[in-house]
């Protein structure tokens, strides 16, 4: 959930990056529509630099999990392996691109090349609808944001407070093991204690 969240925001930036900018490609909007471009021909390349740009990051984003996994299953502490070659892996990472990259240029896209070449050319290109709808984006990027260190804050706390509390015995001297289920497991259930208490250098078993 907190990996998606993250995605989103990332999603936001990209918006707000590409509408900001808008003015520097508003004279190739309309150039291009000059010489007989379509809308939905600006729109398709718009969605194609969109996606192209998500499919870079999600190289590096590979590469960075390659080189950090190690370190990662250490501190796990549990065995974690990238197979590149799984095909379900594949599929779901061609399908986060492109999902990805459609949601993050959609709105650039459509917003870009509904330009009108005689207000591009005059320099016409604000908008105050853009203006407001990425200032509602960056607001609602920074309550996210927020929102996020304050729920990182409460964990940390809540595993400290679990770390540092009195249990009551010293938790280095205690053993505890799980036993398959089967349907005589109450049978040998008291046997089994009685025989752990007999031990000498167990002192409680329950």
């Amino acid at each position: 959930a907190v990996a998606l969240v993250v995605l989103l925001i990332v999603c936001i930036n990209l918006i707000n990056l590409t509408t900001a900018r808008s003015t520097q490609r508003a004279r190739e909007v309309g150039i291009r529509k000059v010489v007989g471009a379509s809308r939905g021909q600006l729109i398709a390349q718009f969605l194609g630099e969109s996606i192209l740009l998500t499919a870079m990051a999600m190289l590096l984003a590979l590469a960075a999990v390659e080189l950090t996994l190690p370190m990662v299953s250490t501190f796990l502490e549990k065995p974690l392996a990238l197979d590149l070659l799984d095909p379900v892996l594949l599929v779901t990472l061609l399908a986060g691109v492109v999902i990805v990259g459609l949601l993050a240029g959609s709105y650039p896209a459509f917003f870009l090349s509904h330009f009108q070449p005689a207000e591009v050319l005059k320099g016409a290109t604000s908008s105050s609808g853009s203006a407001l709808l990425r200032k509602g984006l960056v607001v609602f990027q920074f309550a996210v944001s927020v929102a996020l260190l304050i729920a990182t804050g409460v964990v940390i706390a809540q595993m400290q407070y679990v770390r540092s509390y009195d249990l009551g015995y010293d938790r280095s001297r205690n053993i505890t093991t799980d036993l398959p289920y089967f349907s005589d497991l109450w049978e040998i259930y008291e046997p089994m204690k009685t025989a752990l208490e007999a031990h000498p250098d167990i002192e409680s078993a329950v």
